[in-house]
């Protein structure tokens, strides 16, 4: 018992010790309170607006999604779902149809100069997706 509270009592000692030594530390900081600037007035490309009160929602069917979306030259719009599906959407946002299904995760979607659909898929790596909807793995890793 008696050994208990001696090393209670040196634990206890060392504590008060760094405690002082941490109150009565020097420290050379002279803190200073730091005033940002005014924020610039919202004017040109910022300036409020409502360029998107008229955009329309469109509803997906057939999964979760999209993470991305990308336009082709004809102005069909394609997003990537969760459940791997690509879908396409006309220009007026009707139409719904599967383009295609990678059968994993399509995060980024983009189109090349031969109109082929590059998918970052983040289960199957980097594809290309011909206008028929025909797949092709680029890379797997990098």
């Amino acid at each position: 018992m008696q050994l208990l509270r001696n090393i209670s009592f040196i634990f206890g000692s060392l504590v008060g010790v760094l405690a002082l030594y941490l109150l009565f530390w020097p420290v050379k900081i002279d803190p200073a309170a730091w005033h940002p600037p005014e924020a610039p007035p919202l004017t040109g490309v910022y300036a409020l607006n409502d360029g998107l009160a008229t955009v329309k929602r469109i509803e997906i069917a057939n999964g979760n999604g999209p993470e991305d979306v990308a336009v082709d030259s004809l102005g069909r719009i394609y997003g990537g779902l969760q459940n791997g599906k690509i879908v396409r959407f006309q220009p007026d946002g009707s139409g719904e149809e599967i383009f295609a299904d990678t059968k994993g995760r399509p995060l980024g979607l983009h189109f090349d100069r031969q109109e082929n659909l590059i998918v970052a898929d983040a289960y199957k790596g980097l594809l290309s997706i011909n206008p028929a909807g025909e797949i092709s793995v680029l890379a797997t890793e990098a």
